[in-house]
């Protein structure tokens, strides 16, 4: 458990870092200012003065480097605890949703910090589909993506296949009668599509 933890971590870190490199190699240095500057025109902006403060702010915009969802104490304390605790010591900030949503925070912020998050980490158990908010916090990682391509989704699936995961909520989808059918296919639609990319696979032992 414990190294396949520190394994993701050090993953998150290597890829944070080369998202950096690439943030850092795309700014051009300032431009020698031309014979117009020269005579007392306004100047020109430097090349790529305007992609470096597009970068600049797009870093301001996430508060979070690695955003977990999931579903269960059993693997918050399995699994979700270490994982958080090696991002921690990686230096990389982690929301979790039981240590960093403030008391009287509106449920609804979790998808909020969705959006400010430049890693997604759904960590898919049996008991994931089973909750509306994980569904919620999936298909808002899908929308994300769709809009930002500096956003990556990791999926992780703890004792569970991506095949299972599919099923597994096709068989609860009766519990959600307060949902709507519009609601229900956007659901459908994420989980397929985030269950499809590549990500880590988890079998629980049963030392924990």
């Amino acid at each position: 458990m414990d190294g396949f933890t520190i394994l993701v971590a050090f993953i998150i870190f290597i890829g944070l870092l080369l998202y950096t490199i690439r943030v850092v190699t795309t700014r051009e240095p300032p431009v020698s200012p031309g014979p117009t500057d020269l005579e007392g025109d306004v100047p020109s902006p430097p090349i790529g003065a305007a992609s470096s403060s597009a970068h600049e702010n797009d870093d301001k915009r996430f508060l979070f480097d690695a955003f977990l969802s999931f579903r269960g104490q059993d693997i918050r304390n399995r699994f979700v605890s270490h994982l958080y605790k090696d991002l921690k010591r990686s230096n990389v900030s982690a929301f979790m949703d039981n240590n960093d949503l403030g008391k009287g925070e509106p449920i609804e912020n979790l998808l909020k910090h969705v959006r400010e998050s430049r890693i997604l980490l759904p960590i898919f158990s049996k008991s994931y589909a089973d909750s509306i908010w994980c569904l919620k916090e999936v298909t808002e990682m899908v929308e994300v993506m769709k809009t930002d391509q500096s956003v990556d989704i990791v999926p992780i699936f703890f004792d569970i296949e991506p095949d299972d995961v599919r099923c597994w909520y096709r068989h609860s989808q009766g519990r959600f009668r307060s949902a709507s059918a519009d609601e229900k296919k956007k659901w459908r639609k994420a989980l397929r599509k985030v269950t499809s990319i590549h990500g880590f696979s988890l079998k629980n032992s049963a030392n924990g």
